[in-house]
């Protein structure tokens, strides 16, 4: 544990939910998107350097993987090479989740 920060040590005041929208948002920031079709979808769906505010899961309307592919058919009817992306990703988040539970 790290005891170099404030209130390292302490309980988490409220402890969040790992939603899909939150773990592709945490690789928002990454540099790898021509080659990681996680990075590229959460570039997308979270830009990373825009002049207004920046975007969290706060501020979407979705949280899984099925609400995401949701609102993208919504924006754009012809949802393909996009939405095999959210599959591909979906798939690696199970993988996450099923690590972290195991």
């Amino acid at each position: 544990m790290n005891t170099d920060c404030a209130g390292s040590g302490q309980q988490p005041v409220v402890r969040l939910e790992m939603t899909f929208a939150r773990w592709l948002h945490a690789h928002h920031r990454r540099r790898d998107a021509p080659e990681n079709p996680i990075t590229y979808l959460a570039q997308r769906v979270f830009p990373p350097c825009t002049g207004t505010p920046a975007r969290t899961p706060a501020d979407v309307s979705w949280a899984t993987p099925e609400e995401l592919h949701l609102v993208l058919r919504g924006e754009s009817h012809d949802c393909d090479w996009l939405c095999s992306y959210v599959e591909q990703t979906a798939e690696e988040f199970e993988k996450y989740t099923a690590a972290i539970t195991a």
